[in-house]
């Protein structure tokens, strides 16, 4: 099994890679981000068979979960293909003797920019590139009822991964623009400590994964290792 960083649409670079490690048989789980949506929806469904008949080709299976940079109308349970999958938020996938819980979201740092331009571009029947409902949104009765979850994949972290700080020049720099920002970000990080209190109290989480930072990083805590994913990033698991 395979965890993959942020795509961003950079398919051909993910074919290489797979290609050149010689990688089949196998599942592989996307962190978020894969840039779904950005384009229109039928030239968008071409590039997913397109990646999808890649996959079947070396038995492959993708499970893609919601980042910022994804359009939520592909995650709504109607958008599996045979080797690809992009999953509802909260799905629980069981592959290779593991027990999977994925749950997307995030909160873009630029999302007033991308507010604005999504504006523009609907003003003239053009594809947004911002989604109001991109956050992470912790649901508490959902969590109390899942058992049995040893790995969990996250778009983004708890407030004790690294990176752990607020601070640095680019975080700044959308501070001054966007005044809830900062209280957003830090929220979003506490919701999603809150998400493994819970889990933690039925379940044995080994593993963490996440993406979004676009670093490589690994944080221990107490019985789990958390690891972030640099962009592009393949790691076998």
């Amino acid at each position: 099994m395979y965890i993959l960083g942020d795509l961003h649409r950079n398919i051909h670079h993910l074919r290489l890679d797979i290609e050149r490690k010689k990688i089949s048989n196998t599942a592989i789980f996307q962190v978020g981000d894969f840039e779904v949506g950005f384009i229109r929806e039928k030239r968008q469904l071409e590039v997913i068979e397109r990646l999808n008949d890649f996959l079947k080709e070396r038995n492959l299976i993708m499970y893609v979960i919601r980042g910022n940079h994804d359009d939520p109308n592909y995650f709504k349970g109607d958008h599996f293909f045979s080797n690809l999958q992009f999953l509802p938020d909260y799905s629980v996938i069981e592959v290779e003797d593991k027990k999977i819980l994925c749950v997307g979201g995030a909160i873009s740092i630029d999302r007033n920019y991308r507010k604005q331009e999504s504006d523009m571009l609907r003003e003239n029947n053009l594809h947004p590139t911002w989604w109001e409902d991109e956050n992470f949104v912790l649901k508490e009765d959902l969590l109390k009822e899942v058992e049995g979850i040893d790995t969990v994949i996250t778009h983004v972290a708890p407030h004790f991964c690294k990176p752990n700080s607020l601070k640095s020049h680019t975080l700044e720099h959308y501070f001054k623009g966007d005044k809830n920002l900062k209280s957003d970000l830090a929220k979003e990080r506490e919701n999603m400590t809150k998400l493994f209190n819970i889990l933690n109290k039925k379940n044995d989480v080994r593993y963490h994964f996440y993406g979004h930072y676009h670093k490589s990083e690994i944080t221990d805590n107490l019985y789990t290792q958390h690891v972030c994913l640099a962009k592009n990033e393949l790691y076998k698991y």
